[in-house]
């Protein structure tokens, strides 16, 4: 696994954990749930936890992302995975989020090839 694959997206929504991991795996094609709080896409382990720092009175500021509700946590589980295959799996996970009305802030080492996420 090469950890320079791997990517973070920080998520402010009311929405709950399970009901976010749930419209995922039927938004995304050949998602598989695998527990609670995590599902299998694209040769990815994409795992939700609720922010130890979340702070709803932060999150207009210039670092509000830091204080969002949640964070999504992408692991790439397949050494096959390439950096080209890996930005569109990030794009169609952060295109499928915005379709749910959740704010979102995307962190990898690739994010400058993808278009800003708000």
């Amino acid at each position: 696994m090469d950890s320079a694959l791997q990517f973070i997206i920080m998520l402010n929504t009311d929405l709950t954990i399970s009901s976010i991991i749930r419209q995922m795996s039927a938004g995304l094609r050949g998602a598989r749930g695998r527990k609670v709080n995590s599902i299998d896409f694209e040769g990815n382990w994409i795992e939700m936890y609720q922010n130890d720092d979340y702070d709803e009175s932060q999150t207009e500021t210039e670092d509000g992302f830091l204080f969002y509700r949640y964070r999504l946590e992408a692991t790439p589980l397949s050494k096959e995975i390439t950096l080209s295959r890996q930005i569109n799996t990030t794009r169609t996970i952060c295109q499928n989020l915005q379709q749910l009305k959740v704010d979102i802030f995307l962190c990898a080492n690739f994010e400058d090839q993808l278009p800003e996420f708000k």
